[in-house]
């Protein structure tokens, strides 16, 4: 567990944690009760010291609840039990027997006296301080099952809702049901709901939105405000004790996954605290967002919020806009960010207002806009500051230096890409502002930023073989940059341009133009003497691929004559890079469009070159067979069925053996022939 102490983020201190699944404050918020996923409860003051462990239950603890008036602590157990819990002197005061099952829910009334149990038995009412279960003339024993989210007191405890499909009302005096509410037309369930502290107001909360009832007349509840949003597994909700606020945890509704980020991984939902004003039912503003939430609760003055999170760290944060931005101011002088104003809806107020100011005047005094000379831009730069320094005034803000530095920055921006006479005006115009500045240091590193500008651009230029260009480039780096070498510069982007000459020879070799290739590709060594590259055997190579792969095409097109077109020029450029492969290619495929005699040369050139391959064999076989070699056939497929995987292409070698030893000859039809194809 952590201690965090408001904006500052500091650690007060840690001690190690399971993962919580609920916690609860005591009334003086001077301890907290926690319960972790183990099912174990554990007492902390909130400092950070433990204090003691719940214990004496038969099974894992599912719910705890602090009493808002005193130092007892309720707890429910799977076994079916819930125990009262006396803080002060660590013991336990009663057992709650007879629920007979999970008890999913657990809560005090307002004057600590009674404490309500709920789940599949229905809701209970108990005293806490005999420990005796309170008879009410009609008993609540409506089942309320898995669907019950939240449970609450009526302040003056009168009243005890649950949210669900719908919000249940309850007399705690007669057990009798009031007019209750009906879920949302999206079916959602009611997720959370809350009582104001005069008991005027009920809040509730769905994740499609948060709604204020009037509650003054009990017996018909009236819509009064609706904040629309979009929520996942909104919970918690706790009004301020002056019932002018509303806080609630909520997620986003939308999980991104990255690029490294897979589907397979755990992904950590992280909770924001929401604050809405009750009386316009607007959000306020927001906070966290950087972990996942356990409980909320609002000091007594309602100047502060503590969260506490799945990881045991304690947050403190305060809450009003004031309080608020004096903490911004004390943890920072300059003017705020317009994200951090976005983040907690603080947008309408000065020092907001002012953030925005700024902002528009670093975009318009950095900014480019053609139809406007540098002077006009600086003028309404300084504007804008001045205006923002007016509705900020504690703020450390320089308009003079503010508008310098973004002059500044636009003079960069300028440089990077080239310009380095009007980057030299934009600076002038800094140290009109601020004489501080100096020109030189200004200069010089917008020369080197022009430099390397023009260096990547005869990068560029060389990767695409414009030699020339890029070194009128180079020159004009160097001009910039004496440091900067022309031979060095010319070796690098001789060696950027190398695999572009290499590039062009591939795609000419493909083509069929040998000679071209060889050209390019001796250019390319020529560029970068490192290049392992042989060009003549590259070329020929790519070339004699090409061709192979088109005369494969062509055999399935049927289209025999073509295809050995394609072999005799590939035998006639160099006969050794024929691979195997394409061999076995002619010998099976042109034997199966009906030209086993033309190529058993080709059958005989594979098994040359491999000699035990079973699929070279096996296209040796199909000619053999074809050509009336029914014993050799014979021979090929025995050894071909014995090492051949797929299924139906063996029951097709076995049949053939059959057809042959019978003395018979293969023949295929038409769509047999298509089939074999594409084998």
């Amino acid at each position: 567990m952590a201690v965090i102490d408001d904006l500052t983020g500091r650690v007060i201190v840690t001690f190690a944690r399971e993962p919580l699944a609920a916690a609860a404050f005591s009334p003086d918020r001077k301890t907290l009760v926690t319960l972790d996923q183990g099912g174990n409860a554990i007492v902390y003051a909130t400092s950070g010291q433990a204090l003691f462990k719940l214990k004496g239950q038969n099974g894992k603890i599912t719910s705890v609840a602090y009493s808002p008036v005193a130092l007892v602590i309720a707890t429910a157990s799977s076994d079916g039990s819930v125990q009262i819990w006396e803080a002060a002197s660590r013991s336990m005061l009663h057992t709650l027997p007879g629920h007979g099952e999970t008890v999913r829910g657990i809560v005090f009334s307002p004057n600590g006296k009674r404490v309500a149990t709920v789940g599949s038995f229905g809701l209970r009412l108990w005293d806490v301080l005999s420990g005796n279960e309170v008879v009410l003339p009609s008993p609540i024993r409506e089942p309320v099952y898995s669907v019950i989210n939240s449970l609450a007191f009526s302040r003056d405890g009168k009243r005890l809702a649950n949210g669900g499909r719908t919000i249940s009302f309850w007399d705690t005096a007669s057990g009798k049901r009031l007019p209750g509410l009906s879920g949302d037309e999206g079916g959602y369930l009611f997720a959370s709901v809350a009582f104001s502290p005069g008991d005027e107001r009920l809040a509730t909360i769905t994740p499609d939105v948060v709604q204020f009832w009037d509650y003054s007349v009990p017996e018909k509840p009236r819509l009064s405000r609706t904040v629309t949003a979009s929520f996942l597994y909104p919970r918690g909700a706790v009004f301020s004790p002056d019932g002018n606020w509303l806080a609630f945890i909520s997620r986003p509704r939308t999980v991104r996954f990255t690029d490294t980020v897979r589907f397979t991984d755990t992904v950590r939902f992280t909770d924001t605290v929401r604050f809405c004003d009750v009386a316009s039912g607007s959000e306020l503003f927001s906070l966290f967002g950087q972990t996942r939430i356990v409980t909320v609760a609002f000091s007594h003055e309602g100047s502060e919020i503590y969260a506490l999170a799945d990881d045991g760290t304690l947050y403190r944060h305060p809450v009003r806009i004031d309080d608020l931005m004096a903490e911004a101011r004390r943890l920072y002088t300059g003017p705020l960010w317009t994200e951090d104003c976005d983040r907690f809806h603080l947008q309408e107020t000065e020092p907001c207002q002012a953030a925005s100011l700024v902002e528009e005047g670093r975009q318009k005094a950095s900014g480019d806009r053609v139809k406007e000379t540098l002077a006009d831009r600086v003028n309404e730069a300084l504007t804008d500051f001045k205006e923002a320094k007016q509705f900020d005034p504690l703020a450390d803000l320089d308009p003079n230096a503010e508008v310098a530095k973004s002059l500044i920055k636009a003079g960069y921006q300028l440089a990077t890409k080239g310009d380095v006479p009007s980057a030299n005006l934009t600076f002038k115009e800094a140290i009109k502002l601020d004489p501080s500045l100096k020109l030189l240091e200004l200069q010089t590193k917008a020369k080197q930023l022009a430099s390397r500008y023009f260096v990547q651009n005869g990068d560029n230029l060389a990767e695409r073989a414009k030699m020339q260009d890029a070194t009128a480039l180079f020159q004009k780096a160097i001009e910039l940059d004496p440091t900067l070498k022309l031979p060095d510069l010319q070796m690098r982007a001789n060696r950027l341009a190398a695999p572009h000459f290499v590039r062009t020879g591939e795609n000419l070799a493909e083509g069929g133009d040998v000679q071209g290739a060889i050209e390019k590709f001796q250019e390319a060594i020529k560029l970068d003497p490192t290049l392992r590259l042989d060009p003549q055997t590259k070329a020929k190579q790519l070339a004699i691929q090409s061709w192979m792969l088109s005369s494969a095409e062509l055999l399935r097109e049927r289209k025999f004559t073509e295809a050995i077109g394609y072999f005799t020029k590939a035998e006639t450029l160099d006969s050794t890079l024929i691979d195997a492969t394409y061999w076995n290619n002619l010998c099976f495929l042109g034997s199966a469009g009906g030209h086993a005699p033309e190529v058993m040369f080709a059958c005989k050139q594979a098994l040359k070159l491999d000699p035990n391959n079973w699929q070279y064999l096996d296209s040796r076989g199909l000619a053999r067979a074809l050509t009336g070699d029914s014993r050799g056939a014979i021979q090929d497929f025995d050894f071909v069925i014995g090492q051949m995987q797929n299924p139906d292409w063996k029951a097709q070698r076995q049949r053939w053996v059959q057809v042959l030893r019978k003395g018979q000859k293969l023949s295929f039809t038409d769509d047999e022939i298509k089939q074999l194809l594409t084998q």
